[in-house]
């Protein structure tokens, strides 16, 4: 009977250590450790993103296509600077646990990803070998890890929040009682395109003077108004950039750094990218010392807003008739989806001008 119920827990403990094709899955066991997430290093070109990205669907080609999209906006000023000013602020506050039996080697680890306090996630199964944590591998694994990943993406707005699957996880000791980590998930197209256009509209109205020629290529009619069945129109920029390469969905890979939790944190270098309403703003990352605000921000002065009007505390919208240059205009109340702006005026289209010619930035 002993010899039956030692043969018993050997094959349970089997049972629990791997799963389908070698997978490693739960039950997990072992101390808790908890690391903070205090960088963040997405994709700056195509030559990075391909670096950071992986075989995810097991057809031998590397797939990173959300890396490639945000590459290509960061080409374009789209992409904020600031993540470590978020970090230090609180705004974006990830962050890992690992538990195992022994923080050296392990053959059965659990791994959870959490993008903020409240979110929930399946851990990734791995190993431990020298302190090197390699998750299993989504293109084979019948176990995926998920998680809630919040990334400082897009310029002036928040972290853009993304529910990923298939996710896999590689962690390497970094000398200092941390990790540098890669990151490697998958996501359906529908998260992704959610995630896009609320972002993409939020960085519109936040500052759309810097993204008038991103907004030029999306809004189709130019009219300054983009319903969500516009900003995906058969053939357009979104579509190309968004579309699937994977069979359920994009591709995504990107770096983190971890250190243990309680870890001193960045400092804040620029209070009006930190995306909480601190210093002097007068509303979230603007007005007072930083840059305008958009409308249905909070405001003390006229100057505090982008249309130059502060009514009862609040930014009134652009418009076309308010003397300053703002929303899609090319120079002031004309051009996009205002008037169309005479000869000597600025412009970035010709069908910003009157006259039908652009020449140089001028209407002529």
């Amino acid at each position: 009977m002993l010899r039956l119920a030692a043969l018993t827990a050997v094959l349970l403990a089997a049972c629990g250590t791997d799963g389908d094709d070698g997978d490693i899955v739960g039950p997990y066991t072992g101390e808790v450790a908890r690391y903070t997430v205090d960088r963040f290093d997405l994709p700056v070109n195509n030559v990075t993103a391909r670096d950071l990205g992986d075989d995810l669907d097991g057809d031998k080609a590397i797939d990173n296509q959300l890396g490639m999209v945000l590459a290509t906006l960061g080409s374009q000023g789209d992409i904020t600077k600031h993540g470590q000013d978020m970090i230090a602020s609180g705004a974006l506050a990830s962050y890992i646990e690992i538990q195992a039996d022994d923080p050296l080697t392990d053959d059965r680890v659990g791994v959870w990803y959490y993008g903020a306090d409240g979110d929930t996630a399946v851990p990734m199964g791995g190993t431990l070998d020298a302190g090197v944590f390699t998750s299993n591998r989504t293109r084979d694994t019948h176990h995926a890890g998920t998680a809630t990943v919040r990334l400082p993406a897009l310029v002036d707005v928040d972290p853009t929040v993304l529910e990923v699957t298939g996710m896999q996880l590689d962690l390497t000791p970094d000398g200092h009682g941390g990790f540098d980590g890669l990151v490697r998930a998958k996501m359906t197209q529908d998260v992704v395109r959610s995630a896009a256009y609320t972002g993409i509209l939020a960085m519109f109205a936040a500052q759309p003077q810097d993204h008038r020629v991103f907004w030029y290529a999306v809004d189709n009619n130019h009219d300054g108004v983009l319903p969500e069945p516009e900003f995906f129109r058969d053939k357009g920029l979104m579509v190309a950039l968004l579309s699937s390469d994977l069979d359920d969905g994009l591709s995504f890979g990107f770096r983190i750094h971890l250190s243990p939790a309680g870890s001193a944190l960045p400092v804040i270098a620029d209070r009006c990218f930190d995306r909480i309403h601190d210093g002097t703003e007068t509303g979230l990352d603007c007005g007072g010392s930083c840059i305008p605000c958009g409308a249905a921000q909070s405001c003390s002065i006229p100057a505090d807003c982008q249309s130059g009007t502060c009514l009862s505390g609040t930014c009134t919208a652009p418009s076309c008739a308010d003397g300053q240059l703002s929303g899609f205009e090319s120079d002031v109340d004309c051009g996009g989806p205002c008037g169309d702006c005479a000869t000597g005026k600025s412009c970035d289209y010709a069908s910003d001008c009157a006259s039908g010619d652009c020449h140089l930035g001028v209407c002529s």
